[in-house]
């Protein structure tokens, strides 16, 4: 077996088909336990999955990876603490935008002076507390199928983006998360009403931005490549307004995911071109 597929199967597969698995069985909880106990198994899901990865945790983190895992746990924390969606205060999310930031980029700390620097960190802040506070909103107008296969979209793109910049590392701690999220897009096709929203969002919105952040700061990533790959928060942001799509389920997020895939598709073809040989 190759390398790459038995590290994928051990660090992401594996915690992916606990977590799916526990999400489903906890599915008929009443909330708000039901959220806290979801948010709590994706966290810790991806913890584990980067810990398989990486082979080792340290605490306290001591690079980029390490503090995206204590991230997700510190997102399962959150929404322990507030495990409906919209619950929040918003300058308390926005609190935790700037802790997250500042627990992801401690590491390189000494290289923020420049002005670029200062100016993609206020960037990513905006995008990762807008894109919350959005998603929030959202999270009781859309159904749960597009909440989730939306952003997975972008976090897909997102995990070849890293791999074309040559960080096998950060793609596959993204595929931990891209394979997570897909057990929770299957559990929205068979049974949508065992998913707690408020438990889910955090994981769609801030959590993939700081992972896109990281890609900026530590991979020298254009930060508007991974600007443009947010075509599908965009896309769910104004679903109000696309009155003319039905809101079956399927029948949604068949019509968005199009809208959203077939040009970030295209995109991340021409990316491909330009990164040249991966490896």
């Amino acid at each position: 077996m190759s390398p790459l597929v038995a590290s994928f199967l051990q660090s992401a597969a594996m915690p992916a088909a606990l977590v799916t698995i526990a999400v489903f069985l906890t599915g008929n909880m009443k909330d708000p336990l039901r959220a806290r106990l979801q948010a709590l198994f994706l966290g810790v899901g991806f913890f584990v999955g980067t810990y398989l990865l990486i082979s080792r945790m340290s605490f306290p983190p001591h690079d980029a990876l390490e503090s995206l895992a204590y991230a997700a746990l510190a997102c399962a924390a959150f929404v322990w603490i507030f495990p409906f969606a919209h619950q929040a205060p918003y300058l308390l999310r926005a609190a935790i935008v700037f802790l997250l930031g500042l627990l992801l980029l401690w590491h390189i700390r000494d290289q923020l002076g420049t002005d670029v620097a200062k100016r993609n960190m206020l960037a990513f802040f905006c995008l990762g507390l807008g894109t919350w506070s959005i998603y929030e909103r959202q999270a009781q107008r859309v159904n749960i199928l597009t909440l989730i296969g939306m952003p997975l979209i972008a976090i897909t793109c997102l995990s070849f983006i890293m791999l074309f910049n040559s960080s096998a590392s950060f793609s596959q701690a993204v595929s931990i998360l891209c394979t997570i999220l897909g057990g929770m897009v299957a559990i929205a096709l068979i049974a949508p009403s065992r998913i707690a929203k408020g438990a889910v969002v955090p994981f769609l919105t801030i959590f993939p931005i700081l992972i896109m952040t990281a890609g900026n700061f530590y991979l020298n990533v254009n930060p508007w490549v991974l600007i443009t790959i947010c075509l599908p928060y965009l896309i769910v942001w104004i679903r109000r307004w696309l009155s003319f799509i039905p809101d079956k389920p399927i029948v949604e997020f068949a019509i968005l995911a199009i809208a959203a895939g077939a040009p970030l598709a295209y995109y991340m073809y021409n990316q491909f071109k330009a990164a040249g040989p991966l490896y």
